[in-house]
């Protein structure tokens, strides 16, 4: 866990923060990005909040209308978390998850038809990232937004890489919560085994007819050419930025 202190920072606006109230008196804000733990968060939030949802209203729906924070909620909160991860795993894990494993897939299946003409289920690892990544991520699916679009102008004092999350969990709240909410991933990419051939180009409709039958799919390298992997650092920068920030911070 670091500090990450974007106060002057002002081209962010940020996206959806949550806050609430802890049973020990103090309270929690999370910036909420897609594929950074963010249904594992939700589910978290869920647990703790005193409202209720309305029938068939869906979680995020719910979150939204009862624990939304404003600027001034974030900035004040005890704890202020984001949580961060290496932005071409995080591209790539949205790819294997939204395409090949179809999880909650339809809205970004509706956008991708929309700006390329092309299909999802043919869309290759290559496809998404030259053709409909070539497109201003604003106008995109926001599982493809950067990370540091959605932060605001505050300072977090839990800037936490993903995979540092149960630790934190533990340190600050204990182990028996950490067991009780976190212990099973949530929306996780399940896969049996792990291949390593190339996959870059194959299409989705194929990796997921494999994934149906063995439950194995591409490692996250195995999708990553150095063309691929160049585009994407270049359009993450920010977000490496960001992250090397954090590992500053840590070492420091």
């Amino acid at each position: 866990m670091a500090d990450l202190d974007l106060r002057g920072a002002r081209d962010l606006s940020g996206k959806l923060h949550l806050v609430a109230n802890l049973p020990s008196g103090k309270s929690i804000s999370y910036c909420y990005i897609r594929k950074n733990a963010c249904s594992t968060l939700r589910s978290f939030f869920i647990s703790m909040s005193p409202s209720g949802r309305k029938p068939a209203e869906p979680e995020l729906e719910f979150l939204a209308r009862t624990h939304r924070a404003q600027v001034q909620d974030v900035a004040s909160a005890d704890y202020r978390i984001c949580i961060l991860r290496n932005p071409v795993q995080r591209c790539v894990s949205m790819f294997k998850n939204k395409f090949i494993q179809q999880n909650g897939h339809i809205d970004i299946f509706k956008s991708y038809e929309a700006v390329t003409g092309n299909p999802a289920e043919t869309a290759s690892f290559e496809d998404f990232v030259l053709s409909y990544m070539s497109h201003p991520l604003s106008d995109l699916d926001p599982h493809v937004w950067t990370q540091r679009s959605h932060l605001l102008p505050v300072h977090y004092n839990g800037a936490i890489m993903m995979d540092q999350l149960n630790t934190w969990i533990t340190d600050t709240f204990g182990a028996e919560v950490t067991a009780r909410n976190f212990a099973k991933k949530v929306n996780a990419t399940v896969q049996k085994t792990e291949t390593t051939a190339p996959a870059s180009t194959i299409s989705a409709h194929l990796l997921r007819r494999e994934y149906l039958a063995n439950h194995s799919m591409p490692s996250i390298e195995a999708f990553l050419t150095p063309v691929l992997r160049e585009r994407l650092n270049a359009i993450y920068v920010q977000d490496t930025f960001l992250i090397d920030q954090i590992s500053t911070e840590q070492v420091n």
